[in-house]
Parts: C-alpha cells; sequence; structure tokens
C-alpha cells in the first residue's frame, strides 16, 4: 500500500452519488483537465451506457490529515477474453461517448495518486491480467507518471499510436490564427461567410448558460437528426438511451455553468449548432449538427470557424480538445495534433507477459500485412 493513500472502489451508478462533493472539489484541483470522466459527464454516460460490461469508479483519497482528501479518479471496464487478447482485461475506456480517458489526480497529489491507482490495477487476487491504458494523450503529464510508475516496476508494455487528434491551442487572437491557416482555407472562410451574408440576417449565439437546457438539448438533437447522421441512423434522437444521457449532461453541464453551445442562425433559424463542455482551462468539442437544407452555405463548416473566434474571445481558455479521430475534417481547421495512445501492460505472472507478447506478434502480423498490400498497391499505379 501507498503510505497514507487508500482506494475506494464504486461498481453501481446508485453509489456514486455520495462521492459528488469530493469529485467536484477535485475538479479545481487537477493536474489536466478530462471533462469526460466529471461527474456531470460519466455518471449519465454509464447510466445509459448500452454495454453490459462491468465498470469500476475508483476513488482515491490522501488520509494523513483531518479529514480524507480526494485526491484522484479513475473509470475503468472489464474486457472478457478473445481471440485477439486470450485473457481478462482491465480498459480506461468505460463508455462510447467518453474520447478521452485520462485519470483526475490532484497536482499536489498526482504522482502517489496514479501510484496507487496503479497498484489496485496490479492486484494479483484481480481477475485481469492485462491493463490497457487507452484514449490519452501521449504528452500528458498524467500518462507521464503513469508511464514511470510501470517502468519503474518492470512491466512488459506493447504501446501503439491510436490517431493523431486535431487539437486547438490559443492563438495571439483569431486573426492570428487564420493566418497560420492555408491560404485556401482562409479564402474559404470569407468566401463563404460573404455568401452566407448575403442570403440574408446572419447571427451568431454564445450560449454560456440557458434556462431550458433539455429544450437546448432537443433543438440540437432535432438539427442532427435531419443531417446525414440521421440518414445513417447515428443520430442522438435515434435511441432512447441516447436522448436521455444527452439531455441529462445537457442539464448538469448547465448547472455546473460549463457549457459552451454555437448556435448559428440565418433569418432567425437555427441552421448550424456546435456543442462543447468546458473544464477548467480546457474546451471539450462534443458534437457539432446541421442543417441540410442550407448545405450550399456549408453552415457546419462556419459553425466550426465561429466556435474557434469564440473560444479565442474567451480568455480563460488555453487549448481545446475536438474529441475526434485522426480522419476527421476537423483536422482542416484545427492544426495542432495530439497522438492519441493505446498501451497494453502486462500484469505481473507469465499468464499475463504470454498473452501481451501474443498480441504483440498478431499487431507485428497485421502491420506487415498492411505493408505488403500497401506495397503491391504503390506499384500498381
Amino acid at each position: 500500500m501507498v503510505s497514507n493513500y487508500r482506494t475506494t472502489v464504486v461498481s453501481e451508478i446508485d453509489n456514486l452519488d455520495k462521492y459528488l462533493d469530493d469529485w467536484n472539489s477535485l475538479i479545481d484541483r487537477t493536474l489536466e483537465d478530462n471533462a469526460y470522466l466529471t461527474p456531470d459527464f460519466l455518471i449519465p454516460a454509464l447510466r445509459y451506457n448500452r454495454s453490459s460490461t462491468p465498470f469500476y469508479v475508483v476513488f482515491v483519497y490522501e488520509t494523513s490529515g483531518a479529514r480524507d482528501l480526494l485526491v484522484g479518479v479513475g473509470a475503468f471496464s472489464v474486457i472478457k477474453p478473445s481471440l485477439r487478447i486470450p485473457c481478462q482485461m482491465i480498459s480506461t475506456a468505460v463508455t462510447r461517448h467518453a474520447y478521452l480517458a485520462s485519470p483526475l489526480v490532484d497536482k499536489e497529489h498526482a504522482a502517489k495518486a496514479i501510484e496507487t491507482l496503479w497498484q489496485w490495477m496490479e492486484d494479483r487476487n484481480q481477475s485481469w491480467r492485462i491493463i490497457n491504458i487507452q484514449k490519452l494523450h501521449n504528452e500528458s503529464r498524467t500518462w507521464q507518471l503513469m508511464e514511470s510508475v510501470f517502468r519503474k516496476r518492470g512491466r512488459s508494455i506493447c504501446k501503439t499510436v491510436m490517431y493523431e487528434r486535431p487539437i486547438l491551442r490559443r492563438y495571439a487572437s483569431f486573426d492570428d490564427y487564420l493566418k497560420k491557416l492555408p491560404r485556401k482555407r482562409r479564402q474559404e472562410y470569407g468566401r463563404l461567410s460573404r455568401k452566407l451574408d448575403k442570403a440574408g440576417e446572419v447571427e451568431i449565439c454564445l450560449l454560456l448558460e440557458t434556462a431550458e437546457p433539455i429544450d437546448l438539448a432537443n433543438r440540437f438533437m432535432e438539427l442532427e437528426r435531419k443531417s446525414w447522421k440521421g440518414t445513417r441512423g447515428s443520430a442522438l434522437i435515434k435511441e432512447q438511451d441516447d436522448t436521455l444521457f444527452f439531455r441529462e449532461i445537457m442539464s448538469n453541464f448547465t448547472e455546473s455553468g460549463k457549457i459552451f453551445m454555437v448556435e448559428l442562425k440565418l433569418n432567425n433559424e437555427i441552421i448550424a449548432m456546435s456543442c462543447n463542455f468546458i473544464m477548467g482551462k480546457t474546451l471539450f468539442a462534443f458534437k457539432v449538427a446541421y442543417d441540410p437544407e442550407y448545405r450550399e452555405y456549408s453552415p457546419g463548416i462556419i459553425a466550426e470557424y465561429e466556435g474557434v473566434r469564440l473560444f479565442h474571445e474567451n480568455t480563460e481558455l488555453e487549448s481545446a480538445d475536438s474529441g475526434t479521430g485522426g480522419s476527421s475534417y476537423i483536422r482542416n481547421y484545427w492544426m495542432d495534433r495530439a497522438e492519441i495512445i493505446n498501451n497494453y501492460v502486462a500484469m505481473p505472472g507469465y499468464l499475463a507477459v504470454g498473452c501481451l507478447n501474443y498480441l504483440k506478434l498478431g499487431i507485428r502480423a497485421k502491420n506487415t500485412l498492411n505493408s505488403f498490400i500497401e506495397n503491391i498497391f504503390s506499384k500498381s499505379r
């Protein structure tokens, strides 16, 4: 055990409410921001998660003071054995709506909090043999602390980069941001803006609060339903669990004053919206929706540009996380990058190390095959 630190593990959603005060207090003291691990987001995500996979929310407390202090929160799910990994695994990827999985740790207790979390994960009484640390920024201080723990313990690791995620770091101004864009993108912004202005009265609304969060959530979902997501069946409103989840997180982030909703209106009609959340000094982009009847004006793209402008007008924000994969269109507009990593760590023992070596062999075989296919196609061009 790490001296003066302990863990409390919760695996039932109804039991999480008793930790809300401590959890919300930790948010103001974290080493790094992660809106997906706040109670405003994580509790609804778990409540309406379609998966039956068991989960654990692990709270780390420092115990040397007059009152125990919450210094860390991690969320994990248990993955069954598969052909790819033939032993049980625990993973930081808990719900499909969360795009970052780094634990929340108190900046003053970060190293000890991470070490205590790791000690819980490596308990030999647990059923898993592989620890999957994924959906973290490769350069994050939280990941560096985690990596130092298992390096110090001599653990075997399989480390891969999942993709490069577009992120946004603050520029001196929105104009400076535009100057960093390729000339084609700058011209696009001007052209689209002028075209929309000619179509009628244009209004950009930034909502940082609302008395009717459910109505705001419904407006967004109805707009999303009209888009290609509605056609493909992936719109939030298509599934009751997703609808209830979105309404709840909108209510939660509104109540805590952490929404950042951008509405683009033409002649008083909403034609595009972007839904974002704030934690600390970071903006977390969540979803964008637009009305396809106005596609000739590219309203979704204009909403993205205006979101960047409004981001720069908020002097408290330092960075933004797109929450997207590497192939997202947003990489054309957010020029900074962060590597999102996926790491498999073997617990002590021959079974765990054997499973990890088996996984490495499969990854090498896949990469060799992909390289072979790519080489064949390149020669045939």
